[in-house]
């Protein structure tokens, strides 16, 4: 795991990492990330955490000794770390313990820190369903592309009114629907791009997804 965008934390440095906290668990040769969560650890001897989910993705992977890459996101911070399996248990839950690891990476993500994407997502304001596509996003916010279309009707944007945006995030089932307030507008006879503030009133669930696919971004780290 090499990136000159990462800082290296060093050795022996106690993870900044909570409880419960969401994990991206990435396996050698397996074309997807699956997702896991910390369950305990023992000073800087061990971690344990959820078997990985879609657990028959990965079962196979799941033996003493194999390496994987773990990468999370805390305090508005991207962490990355290579660890390998100590051992796992089935009952009374799977769990797996791994090796506490030596080096750990770090990457600054601010909230509003855009990274650059491509997404399907419609923009629904005023009874209106606006095809558009995502070109980037952050943990507080994206913006949307509208592409015009000679003869067709496009809603009287403005500022600080709220929009819908159902997304179609890579790798989800499904649209993803998200409150937002429109912060910025641009606008010319072939594209309208929306700057788009994310609502505090999302779910969980929601905020959950956005902060997965952001850290997917940084998966060659």
């Amino acid at each position: 795991m090499q990136s000159s965008e990462f800082e290296l934390s060093g050795y022996g440095k106690r993870i900044s990492l909570e409880m419960g906290t969401e994990l991206q668990i990435e396996f050698a040769d397996v074309s997807i990330p699956t997702y896991s969560a910390l369950v305990g650890m023992e000073g800087d001897i061990y971690m344990v955490i959820k078997s990985p989910t879609p657990y028959n993705l990965v079962k196979q992977k799941i033996y003493v000794g194999n390496e994987l890459i773990i990468k999370y996101l805390f305090g508005g911070t991207v962490y990355a770390f290579q660890t390998k399996i100590i051992d796992s248990i089935s009952k009374p839950y799977k769990l797996v313990f791994l090796e506490y690891p030596k080096i750990i990476e770090k990457h600054e993500l601010r909230n509003y820190k855009r990274a650059k994407c491509l997404f399907p997502a419609k923009v629904i304001f005023d009874n209106k369903n606006c095809p558009g596509l995502v070109v980037d996003i952050s943990r507080r916010g994206c913006k949307c592309q509208i592409k015009m279309v000679s003869g067709e009707k496009y809603p009287a944007f403005r500022l600080d009114d709220q929009v819908n945006l159902s997304c179609k995030f890579p790798g989800i089932e499904g649209n993803v629907e998200i409150i937002g307030t429109l912060r910025n507008l641009k606008k010319n006879k072939q594209e309208i791009i929306l700057g788009v503030s994310f609502s505090k009133t999302n779910s969980d669930d929601i905020q959950q997804i956005i902060n997965q696919y952001i850290l997917a971004i940084y998966e060659d780290y």
